[in-house]
């Protein structure tokens, strides 16, 4: 995963979040459940880029970037048990004010290692936070609370959007929901797989597990369709090697650098790791 630094430098992920992949920077007890990514671990769609990888819950969190399609970026858990990604952070900053608060309610108070972090990263939300903590918006669960925190309630991540007219973003599915409306600019991925999409997958057939994948990309390539293309290729139901040969095809239509960085950080960490010995697939 040789490309992820080129990556992150090229979307402008936030410098502070490049310290704490780096270890120039360690939240307290971040180290006993996130672990920068510096190989291949799961087999995972090239639309998500990792950042850190869970030793707890299997799976990677990240960023949300899609090519061919008109789609923003966003902070997302790709869970492989639940077998898609959710979003949970849309900006850096719901990133840090997630991270923090999560510290603040597991300890039970701002201790001096969360204070020394904060200043470590110059964002000092402590006494913001923990008056909302301690306030009656929020009821002891970060994922109900939420969209009563200011730096959440504006730009409310799918997630802790209880009501699907809350969330405005452009992500298709949540844990508890979908968006119906995002279907046609989405991969399977980003399925809530306990939401039935049935009435649609003859509308957009990537997202029909049935359907071969590899030939239905193949069709979509030769026709130019390459949003269709793209989302069929982040879709399951691929082996590994086969996902290489159709990245390797898709650089042939684009001269963006960031494509060719993400597709050759997928090829090269696939080639590199314990997975390119077995027919794995995703």
């Amino acid at each position: 995963m040789k490309n992820l630094l080129a990556i992150f430098n090229s979307i402008g992920l936030d410098e502070r979040i490049i310290k704490i992949f780096r270890k120039e920077i360690l939240p307290p007890d971040f180290e006993f459940r996130w672990e920068p990514v510096d190989n291949f671990f799961y087999a995972f769609p090239p639309f998500f880029i990792p950042i850190f990888v869970d030793q707890g819950e299997p799976g990677y969190y990240g960023i949300v970037n899609h090519f061919f399609i008109e789609r923003e970026r966003t902070f997302a858990f790709l869970s492989l048990d639940a077998g898609y990604a959710w979003e949970e952070a849309r900006t850096a900053e719901q990133y840090f004010a997630d991270l923090i608060l999560q510290m603040i309610v597991s300890e039970e108070q701002i201790t001096s290692e969360i204070k020394n972090f904060t200043k470590e990263i110059n964002y000092d939300p402590t006494e913001l936070l923990w008056k909302f903590l301690n306030s009656n918006k929020f009821n002891g669960s970060t994922l109900e609370s939420y969209h009563n925190l200011g730096i959440f309630s504006k730009n409310l991540p799918f997630t802790y959007a209880l009501e699907p007219n809350l969330y405005k973003g452009e992500f298709p599915s949540s844990r508890s929901g979908i968006n119906f409306d995002n279907l046609g600019k989405a991969c399977m991925f980003e399925i809530n797989k306990n939401v039935d999409i049935k009435p649609f997958k003859s509308e957009y057939p990537w997202l029909n597990e049935n359907i071969p994948k590899k030939i239905l990309f193949e069709n979509y390539f030769e026709n130019n369709e390459l949003d269709r293309a793209w989302l069929t290729l982040n879709s399951s139901g691929w082996l590994l090697e086969e996902v290489t040969s159709s990245l390797e095809k898709l650089k042939t239509k684009t001269d963006e650098k960031l494509f060719h960085l993400v597709a050759n950080n997928w090829i090269d960490g696939w080639k590199s790791s314990h997975l390119s010995k077995k027919d794995e697939k995703y």
